[in-house]
C-alpha cells in the first residue's frame, strides 16, 4: 500500500502541525493504531507503529525532535517516539484512562496527562522522562484528583514547571 489518507479523531488532540524545524509543512495525526506523519507539500506519508488499540491524543515537545501518542483501550499506553529518528523510544501504561490532555514541558524533561481515575475523577498526572532515552520507564513524580473537568492542560512554554488547564467553566494555573 502506497497511501493511506484517514484521520481517526475521537476529540480535536489528534492532529497537530509538526515543529519540525526541517519541514514547516508536515503534520501529524492519528490513523487508527498508527502514528502518521504527512508532508503537505509533497504528499510524503511516514506509519509509526507501535499501538494496539486508536490514538486519541497525540503531542509534540517544544523543538519537535519528540512526540507522545496514547490509545483509547481500558489501561492506556503512551508512546514516546523520536520524531526525527521516527522510532519507538518508549511504552508505557498510564494509570488515568480516557485521556483529554497531554503536554511535554518546555525542556521535554516531565509529561503531564488529564484525564479519569478508576472511579472516573478527574486526575492529572506528571512524568519525569528523564529515564527514557536509556530504554527505562518514566518516573511517576506527582498525581493530583481534582473535582473540575479539565479538557486541556499545557506546559508553559517559558516557566518549566508551570502548568495551565482549562475544561468546562474553568482555568486554572
Amino acid at each position: 500500500m502506497n497511501f493511506i489518507n484517514s484521520l481517526t479523531s475521537e476529540n480535536d488532540n489528534s492532529i497537530i502541525y509538526s515543529r519540525n524545524k526541517k519541514d514547516k509543512s508536515e503534520i501529524l495525526y492519528s490513523g487508527g493504531c498508527n502514528l502518521v506523519k504527512y508532508n503537505l507539500d509533497t504528499s510524503n506519508m511516514k506509519l509509526l507503529r507501535g499501538h494496539t488499540h486508536n490514538i486519541t491524543n497525540l503531542c509534540q515537545n517544544f523543538n519537535g525532535s519528540m512526540i507522545a501518542s496514547v490509545d483509547n483501550s481500558s489501561n492506556p499506553n503512551v508512546i514516546i517516539w523520536d520524531a526525527n529518528e521516527e522510532k519507538l523510544l518508549k511504552t508505557f501504561t498510564s494509570e488515568v484512562s480516557n485521556i483529554t490532555s497531554i503536554s511535554f514541558n518546555s525542556d521535554s524533561s516531565l509529561l503531564v496527562l488529564f484525564g479519569l481515575d478508576e472511579h472516573s475523577r478527574t486526575k492529572g498526572v506528571i512524568y519525569d522522562l528523564a529515564a527514557v532515552h536509556q530504554g527505562r520507564d518514566p518516573k511517576l513524580i506527582a498525581k493530583q484528583l481534582t473535582d473540575y473537568d479539565v479538557r486541556y492542560a499545557k506546559f508553559s512554554p517559558i516557566e518549566s514547571n508551570v502548568i495551565v488547564s482549562c475544561g468546562r467553566e474553568n482555568i486554572r494555573f
